[in-house]
């Protein structure tokens, strides 16, 4: 099939998508069925970049060709139609949706529409998008046509703040050899202004009397680093096994630095 302005809607579809994971959709009418689209494997840059290319590019490490030392700083975001049908339906718009003076030509069906005051959202299934945004270990992917849109850009800005350790206690990094080596200093702030610092130790089973302490545990809630670590700084002050940081007195400030692995 030609390809150009007059079936530059279906282009992307035709050279991009297949329902069997080998043979690019065909340009005849009706259902296409297949255990579920997916993005089609090709090596002709003439029309579309294998996905492959671009999944390597934010999952492998620098020195293997990705983008960052280390894949999993990458977040990938998208407001995109969803993948949500076990087939692909590919339809004959009468005339061209965008060529109306050709008679017809094939269409890939639409994956969600609503309406929207006097502007409709629709959007067709966004295989090759999702594939790729999925494939980071940090992602984020919402439907166009479930509003509103604010709920991706919380979970973004949530992503961001556990990345660089601002939400909660998450470490921006793995550690060298799993153990820790922190220093956390409590500053206090008396009546008259003056500032008392205290080095703070590492919480021991064996001493629960040595409190404040820190902890380094394992946190699902913070993003993964090299070696699947997901951890993050807790700082005990009622009882040296919390899982969560205990609320400084009032006056108190806490500064930490850990000593993470080398890129």
């Amino acid at each position: 099939m030609a390809y150009g302005v007059a079936d530059s809607l279906f282009r992307c579809s035709q050279f991009g998508l297949t329902t069997d994971g080998v043979n690019p959709l065909s340009g005849a009418a009706g259902t296409q069925t297949g255990i579920k689209p997916l993005p089609n494997p090709t090596e002709d840059p003439g029309r579309l970049y294998d996905v492959g290319r671009y999944i390597d590019l934010f999952t492998k490490p620098k020195y293997a060709g990705g983008l960052k030392d280390d894949p999993n700083d990458i977040i990938l975001v998208a407001i995109a139609g969803p993948v949500v049908d076990e087939s692909i339906l590919v339809k004959e718009t009468l005339p061209c949706f965008d060529n109306q003076y050709i008679s017809s030509c094939p269409a890939v069906s639409l994956s969600c529409g609503m309406p929207v005051d006097s502007s409709p959202i629709f959007a067709n299934p966004s295989v090759r998008i999702a594939a790729v945004v999925n494939s980071a270990t940090n992602h984020i992917l919402q439907s166009v046509c479930v509003p509103p849109y604010s709920t991706a850009l919380d979970s973004l800005s949530t992503y961001i703040g556990k990345q660089i350790g601002l939400v909660g206690s998450c470490l921006p990094g793995s550690l060298a050899d799993r153990t820790a080596s922190c220093t956390v200093v409590d500053s206090v702030t008396g009546e008259s202004d003056n500032v008392e610092t205290r080095t703070l130790p590492e919480c021991v089973s064996a001493r629960p009397d040595a409190i404040p302490c820190w902890s380094v545990i394992t946190d699902s809630n913070c993003p993964i680093h090299r070696n699947a670590q997901q951890l993050s700084l807790v700082i005990c002050r009622e009882n040296v096994n919390c899982v969560v940081s205990d609320i400084a007195p009032v006056g108190t400030t806490t500064q930490a630095s850990c000593q993470l692995a080398s890129l």
